[in-house]
């Protein structure tokens, strides 16, 4: 009895330990890793399996007789297609040599940044990371006494007795 075995779809995994099968196995994996990812793009993923036949002949070059098909080579390839990743769309205007955002509303390029209508003599700044805004206050100058210190009024009081 024959162990040889017919190629078809359901033999496959009889080949090369069921290798192919496994190479199948794992295109379809990466399909469904993309859709689990991307759920909401409804875009047809693809698993395919293309079958290279190639002849391999005995030619009689001395007698000059037709090539007769002897064997023939099969090579399997597997691929998946998946969309193209990408970004959703951005709207930006044209200026300074490129092309200018805004990158705190993706949406409208001529949005002004908060951080644009601070007064900048108070001195105010925007934490980018949290949205906090932190003044820093000018120091405060130190203020010239409108009275003598308790020791100058000593002083003073003592010139007053000692000259009376």
């Amino acid at each position: 009895m024959s162990s040889h075995k017919k190629l078809s779809l359901s033999t496959m995994i009889d080949m090369d330990g069921g290798k192919p099968v496994a190479a199948f196995d794992f295109e379809l994996l990466q399909v469904i890793r993309d859709m689990t990812d991307r759920p909401g793009d409804a875009t047809a993923r693809k698993v395919s399996l293309v079958v290279d036949l190639i002849p391999v002949c005995d030619t009689d070059s001395v007698t000059g007789q037709p090539p007769k098909l002897v064997d023939v080579d099969v090579t399997l390839r597997f691929a998946h297609s998946i969309p193209k990743r990408k970004t959703r769309g951005y709207r930006m205007r044209p200026g300074a040599g490129g092309l200018l955002f805004e990158p705190e509303s993706p949406d409208d390029p001529t949005q002004l940044d908060i951080s644009t209508l601070i007064d900048p003599a108070k001195k105010e700044e925007i934490d980018k990371s949290t949205g906090e805004v932190h003044t820093t206050e000018p120091p405060i100058a130190k203020e010239t006494p409108t009275e003598p210190a308790a020791e100058e009024t000593a002083q003073i009081a003592g010139k007053i007795s000692s000259a009376g």
